[in-house]
């Protein structure tokens, strides 16, 4: 959640402020959201919106905001009036807000912007449209997207407004801003390993030394450690005195709380009865703690994500830095523009070959991946599976990508919600 756009009042009248409007600014303010405000409009005459744009000023007075000013028509008794009034409706509030130098727009849904909304307000930078749908079904330039009425967000009783951006709406960017914290380069790593089978010695196969010891190498700093006596993981940490791991990780002990990158190791136990290595990725706040590791899930030889028990971890080593932290942050993938194609692999796209089976009801296909994309008309149903080659994290989904037999083009569908760089609600199973 970036940032929310919150009701300031409606009318003409001071009295008639949102109830609400202090306590969800300072909420607001409080969660370092970007703000913006909104107005509610019951006008009949051209006075009306002169005072409505007025009294919201003077709601907002004192108040910053990173957001424009919205104008909320949608009053059937203004719509029912036609295009004339309610374009000139826009307009006046619209001016009366430029006159005091502050941004402004309009929010309407998409039905009524294409049927009662003059060309010239179609152009205007700031338009907040609302449809209820899987995609907006509007070629036009749009700023931000309504996309339903029913959504839960952690923190709010009850249902919500879920919104969607088409700009990177920002705030004056500090260092932190630009450049990638230690928790921004351990989910890069984490995006570029997962999914991969990883041999660094050739012997034995995928195992999760060879996870272990890459890490260190390619993203830590350091080099290679093989394993001593035993010839398993757990040697690592029971010869952390000489074998250099100190050179370029910090031994936290076992009692300091696991940070995402931290390479843990667990001694023989009845979760690792041969010792294993990971790296700790994060917990669910309900003793469920989760490691990024190979040769520990159900695909043997995958690097993947999975819960493993911490009893009988003997050793926590915390990097001194990750590959990529401190330096400028990448820029993100752009989105697809409304009913976009993408033909081509993004600089986003993860290899990836593998099977997806569909086990909810349908998955629409898609010629990009975003809502936006073009739709195919053509879907997978439970029970139905594609074989795919890669993938990219788009948007709060995860979208598998295929070559299509048929057309010889490529094909994009989401299997999942992703929060975080992982696929936290899937739409189906990987194998």
């Amino acid at each position: 959640m970036d940032f929310v756009i919150i009701r300031a009042g409606f009318g003409s009248l001071l009295k008639q402020k949102d109830l609400k409007f202090e306590d969800n600014y300072r909420k607001a303010k409080a969660a370092g959201l970007l703000i913006g405000f909104y107005w509610y409009s019951y006008g009949e005459e051209t006075q009306d919106f002169i005072n409505e744009a007025r009294t919201c000023l003077e709601v907002i007075k004192g108040k910053e905001h990173e957001l424009p000013i919205y104008f909320d028509l949608e009053e059937q008794s203004q719509l029912r009036r036609g295009k004339d009034f309610c374009s000139a409706a826009v307009k006046t509030f619209c001016n009366e807000i430029r006159k005091t130098g502050k941004e402004t727009g309009l929010y309407i849904s998409r039905y009524y912007l294409q049927t009662v909304i003059d060309e010239e307000i179609k152009t205007w930078p700031h338009l907040w449209v609302a449809e209820y749908d899987v995609k907006l079904n509007y070629d036009g330039p749009y700023e931000i997207w309504q996309k339903t009425s029913i959504a839960s967000v952690p923190g709010i009783d009850g249902h919500c407004d879920l919104n969607e951006s088409t700009v990177a709406f920002s705030l004056p960017k500090t260092k932190e801003d630009i450049t990638m914290s230690r928790q921004s380069a351990y989910e890069k790593m984490r995006s570029e390993l997962l999914g991969r089978s990883i041999d660094v010695d050739g012997y034995y196969g995928p195992q999760c030394w060879d996870l272990g010891v890459y890490a260190m190498k390619n993203y830590y700093g350091g080099h290679v450690i093989h394993c001593g006596q035993s010839g398993y993981a757990k040697d690592i940490a029971n010869q952390r005195r000489s074998n250099g791991i100190l050179n370029f990780c910090t031994d936290v002990g076992l009692n300091s709380p696991l940070q995402p990158g931290d390479i843990c190791i667990w001694g023989d136990c009845p979760a690792c009865p041969v010792s294993h290595i990971a790296i700790y990725d994060h917990d669910d706040g309900q003793n469920a703690v989760y490691f990024l590791g190979q040769n520990q899930g159900p695909v043997p030889g995958r690097v993947s994500i999975d819960r493993i028990p911490v009893n009988g971890i003997i050793g926590v080593f915390r990097p001194k830095h990750i590959k990529g932290e401190g330096d400028a942050k990448p820029k993100a993938a752009p989105k697809p523009k409304n009913g976009a194609v993408l033909n081509s692999i993004p600089s986003d796209f993860h290899r990836e070959n593998a099977t997806f089976t569909v086990t909810a009801n349908k998955i629409h296909i898609r010629q990009a991946p975003s809502v936006s994309g073009k739709d195919t008309g053509l879907y997978y149903a439970r029970g139905q599976s594609v074989n795919y080659d890669g993938y990219v994290i788009r948007e709060g989904f995860t979208w598998i990508s295929w070559i299509s037999a048929s057309t010889h083009t490529r094909r994009w569908m989401a299997c999942g919600e992703n929060h975080g760089g992982r696929t936290t609600v899937p739409y189906g199973t990987f194998h």
